[in-house]
């Protein structure tokens, strides 16, 4: 995507997007399964001209200045990210329903699903945000390289640890910070503590200090978790904590308010 250097913030218009899609998203689930009517397009790309419009924009700050959207345990967070995964979803499904008629329409969508995959991989507050980002990346880089061959070169990049891959973006496994296996919770609850105080990956941090809001309520597998009172002092210091990065002290503050009818909630 070289065409993205655009300065401005792709976010008031990935906003806008999802404002369309709060106030009717019924359409986009299951656009595509097989057995369904045929997709209304031109009742879908009008919301996911937004996304054609911020293709082009090289940063988003989406929820980096509003962390606590996301950072808290409520359905309501974790739906906000899957909103935004969802219209780009949709965009990389269109642009494959409608490459053989309309190419050029179809190189836009691929291009706008890259381009906010991108930077959901860039602003990457959670897991899933880099994930999600991660998979639509991957799927607009494969249509684009569809309809413009002479765009399917292969390059390198650079994964966290410092190694090499050559023309991929898939994402490590899922890490033990956002699992729910008390086998897993157990042998690692010691891990999420210094992840949450020394990770130099900010999502990682994150992921940490939540799964700590967790393990208040959470003993893991025969009693062998982490001790919930350390788990309880150590969310509360980092919330309070003036010196850490605002999204870490959101996470810790909702780890902090964190009670068990939630926890129970969320199902562990």
């Amino acid at each position: 995507m070289p065409a993205m250097t655009d300065p401005r913030d792709a976010a008031p218009l990935y906003r806008q997007a999802l404002e369309k899609y709060a106030a009717d998203n019924s359409i986009y689930h299951n656009l595509f399964e097989k057995g369904k009517p045929r997709p209304p397009i031109l009742r879908i790309c009008p919301r996911i001209q937004f996304l054609i419009d911020a293709r082009n924009c090289k940063m988003m700050n989406l929820y980096g200045s509003k962390a606590e959207e996301i950072l808290g345990y409520d359905r309501d967070a974790s739906d906000r990210v899957e909103a935004i995964y969802t219209l780009g979803k949709t965009a990389s499904r269109l642009a494959l329903y409608i490459q053989k008629e309309q190419p050029d329409q179809a190189l836009l969508l691929a291009e706008a699903a890259f381009s906010l995959g991108v930077k959901l991989c860039d602003e990457r507050l959670r897991w899933r945000e880099f994930d999600s980002g991660a998979e639509l990346a991957r799927d607009g880089a494969f249509i684009i390289k569809k309809l413009d061959p002479t765009r399917s070169a292969g390059r390198r990049y650079r994964r966290a640890d410092g190694a090499t891959f050559e023309g991929s973006l898939h994402p490590p496994s899922g890490p033990p910070s956002t699992s729910a296996d008390q086998q897993v919770i157990s042998r690692t609850s010691g891990d999420m503590f210094y992840i949450a105080k020394n990770a130099k990956e900010r999502m990682w941090r994150i992921e940490a200090v939540l799964k700590l809001g967790r393990n208040k309520f959470n003993i893991g597998d025969f009693g062998r978790g982490a001790d919930p009172r350390w788990s309880i002092l150590t969310v509360k210091r980092m919330s309070n904590d003036a010196t850490l990065d605002p999204a870490v002290r959101a996470a810790a503050k909702a780890a902090t308010d964190l009670t068990l009818p939630e926890y129970n909630s969320i199902g562990g």
